[in-house]
């Protein structure tokens, strides 16, 4: 027999929009041919430079104290000083970052899981402005038993201005017990738009958390991947002086994007004046991290060409996604500009009326070789019908031949 918290997360998982089964199921291709898988957004662009880094500091500098371990609290000492020198210098906090403001973890995602449990109470709600991952739910929030309100936009293209704080606004004041609303969460960068909170939407949202007493939560797992013009990207931490009680304040940062290395599985929280919410967090994932892991990223912080390898890995996802985006012209799909990610969100129904129809695309996609995120996992928003979420952020030629493939599915299919 499985406890109720177990019974709650596997109910919550099985709840997930079914096209997000569909999309993972396998599907028929043509034989000998290997599917592309474009939901999985993992940045291999800038794996090349960073893996030679590491291989050198792993061949050097892992020995045999990095078989006990980690003996810093919060993580190694070392890791959390190269983080702190890292923000401080891309992140542009007003207030300079020191170790004793961060803690590792394994991943971002364990990071929020973390924050949750040290800030809420199960049974306690936290809104999301839209749209996010649905598949976020389950994995962290439910395990702490905490519920997510979603303070869904009008629509996308009012999902970054001042509108979304009313919607916010909203979602507290009907929500069936705001006394339970701990926190407000977003993601900058956004997941699925690839586009950054313009500052005057930041710190509206963070005065609102200051007249309701609640936690600003900024998931930054994005941050560093602007590769275009528009709406710059402004971290959590350079904003807010005066605007909100700081011990409110916390940031989620992963190597994960910016930096190519989903595997190593390290994340960590920023939180500047909340030390005994850090001390919590920093228990609760007592050496965890991995000491190869910690090598590896501790050599990345610390290179000297880390500032070139960041620009290179830009002007990389720059073209992948100039590629994609010239390609989704040509196929006449409409497309929601993105530039600070590693996908962009594709109108592939137009006036797409049901939730088959859009399935529909992203089934005969896959039994063409290409899997592409259906949009219902991202929006659920009747009205929002008919989108997809395309990575791009892999090699080029296996972009390119996702892009033929698709375009064969289109011809075969005679749309348009």
């Amino acid at each position: 027999m499985l406890s109720n918290r177990g019974t709650t997360i596997l109910q919550a998982a099985a709840a997930l929009p079914a096209a997000l089964d569909e999309n993972r199921q396998v599907v028929p291709i043509t034989p000998g041919q290997v599917s592309i898988d474009l939901t999985i957004v993992e940045n291999w662009l800038p794996r090349p430079e960073f893996l030679e880094i590491g291989k050198k500091a792993i061949a050097e500098k892992f020995g045999d104290t990095e078989l006990s371990n980690n003996h810093g609290f919060g993580d190694d000492a070392e890791l959390l000083a190269a983080l702190a020198s890292f923000f401080t210098s891309y992140m542009k906090p007003f207030v300079p970052l020191t170790p004793s403001h961060i803690t590792a973890t394994v991943g971002a995602g364990y990071s929020l899981d973390a924050l949750m449990h040290l800030i809420c109470d199960a049974g306690d709600s936290v809104i999301s402005p839209g749209p996010f991952w649905n598949g976020l739910a389950p994995f962290c929030f439910v395990h702490p038993g905490v519920k997510v309100i979603p303070a869904h936009p009008k629509s996308l293209t009012q999902a970054l201005n001042m509108d979304i704080v009313s919607t916010i606004r909203t979602a507290y004041e009907t929500a069936p017990d705001p006394r339970k609303i701990r926190a407000v969460v977003v993601t900058n960068p956004t997941n699925p738009l690839a586009q950054c909170y313009p500052r005057e939407v930041i710190e509206a949202i963070m005065q609102f958390c200051e007249e309701k007493g609640l936690h600003y939560v900024s998931d930054e797992a994005y941050a560093l991947c602007q590769f275009g013009k528009g709406t710059p990207f402004i971290s959590a931490l350079e904003v807010g002086e005066g605007l909100i009680d700081r011990s409110r304040v916390h940031v989620i940062w992963t190597a994960s994007k910016a930096f190519g290395s989903s595997g190593i599985r390290i994340g960590c929280i920023i939180t500047q004046a909340n030390p005994l919410l850090l001390a919590g967090v920093s228990l609760a994932t007592y050496i965890q991290c991995s000491t190869l892991s910690n090598t590896y990223l501790t050599a990345i912080l610390q290179s000297a060409a880390l500032p070139g390898l960041l620009e290179t890995n830009l002007e990389r996802l720059a073209h992948n996604y100039s590629i994609l985006t010239d390609a989704l012209t040509s196929l006449r799909f409409d497309f929601l500009p993105a530039n600070a990610g590693l996908f962009v969100f594709v109108k592939v129904v137009k006036n797409a009326q049901t939730w088959e129809e859009e399935a529909n695309v992203i089934r005969r996609f896959a039994e063409y070789g290409v899997k592409v995120s259906p949009g219902r996992e991202y929006v659920g928003e009747d009205g929002e019908k008919g989108w997809a979420r395309i990575g791009f952020s892999v090699p080029e030629t296996m972009l390119r031949e996702a892009i033929s493939r698709m375009k064969k599915c289109i011809v075969d299919a005679e749309w348009g």
